[in-house]
C-alpha cells in the first residue's frame, strides 16, 4: 500500500511534496503495469487537499510526471461521478448535481401535461432522486447554502409530479409521494 503523507505549507519544501506524489505515482504506474493497464496522463487528475480555514494558494506551480506527460494539480476532481474540490466542501459536486437536475426538470416540464402520476413520479425516481442520492453519504456537512440548493430541486421534482407551480403546500405534496427531505436522504 502507498500513500502519501505530506503537508504542504511554510514548513514544508514544494519539492518534497512534488517528490512525495511523484513516488506515489510511481507505485500506481508499476501496480498497473504488473495488472496490464495503463495510466493515461491525460485522464490522470492531481488534487491537493487543504483546510478549509487555509488561505495559502494551491500550489499549482508543482509539475508531476505522468508517463513522460506533465499534469499539474487541479482545483477539483472527479472520481466514481462524484466532484471534490481542494476542501472537500462538496460545492462542485452540489452544483453540478443542480445543474443536471434542473436540466432533466426542465424537459420533464416540457412532456408533463402528457404524463400519468405515477410515470411522472418513476422518472423522477429514475432521473432526478438518482442523482440527488448517488454519494449522498460524502455530503454530510455540507453548508446550509447548498443543502437548501438541493431541496430546491427536490421541491421542483414535487410540483412537477402535481403540476403545480406556486409555493404552497410542497412539503404535504412529498409527504403524499414519501419523499423524504433532502436532509434526511443525506442522513439516512
Amino acid at each position: 500500500s502507498s500513500g502519501i503523507n505530506a503537508e504542504y505549507g511554510d514548513s514544508t519544501n514544494e519539492n518534497q511534496v512534488k517528490d512525495s506524489i511523484q513516488r506515489c505515482l510511481l507505485h500506481i504506474r508499476c501496480w498497473m503495469k504488473e495488472n496490464f493497464l495503463k495510466l493515461n496522463a491525460r485522464k490522470t487528475e492531481i488534487l491537493i487537499l487543504k483546510g478549509k480555514n487555509d488561505t495559502s494558494p494551491n500550489p499549482a506551480s508543482i509539475l508531476l510526471d505522468v508517463d513522460e506527460e506533465e499534469v499539474e494539480p487541479c482545483l477539483e476532481a472527479r472520481n466514481l461521478g462524484i466532484w471534490f474540490d481542494v476542501t472537500l466542501s462538496m460545492k462542485a459536486h452540489v452544483s453540478r448535481v443542480v445543474q443536471a437536475c434542473s436540466f432533466q426538470l426542465l424537459n420533464l416540464w416540457r412532456i408533463g401535461k402528457r404524463l400519468p402520476r405515477n410515470l411522472k413520479v418513476q422518472l423522477l425516481h429514475t432521473l432526478i432522486h438518482s442523482r440527488l442520492d448517488y454519494g449522498n453519504a460524502l455530503l454530510v456537512g455540507i453548508t446550509e447554502r447548498d443543502l437548501h440548493r438541493l431541496q430546491k430541486i427536490q421541491n421542483s421534482a414535487t410540483k412537477f409530479v402535481f403540476g403545480s407551480r406556486g409555493y404552497r403546500g410542497v412539503t404535504k405534496m412529498r409527504k403524499d409521494l414519501h419523499f423524504l427531505p433532502v436532509r434526511y436522504r443525506i442522513q439516512f
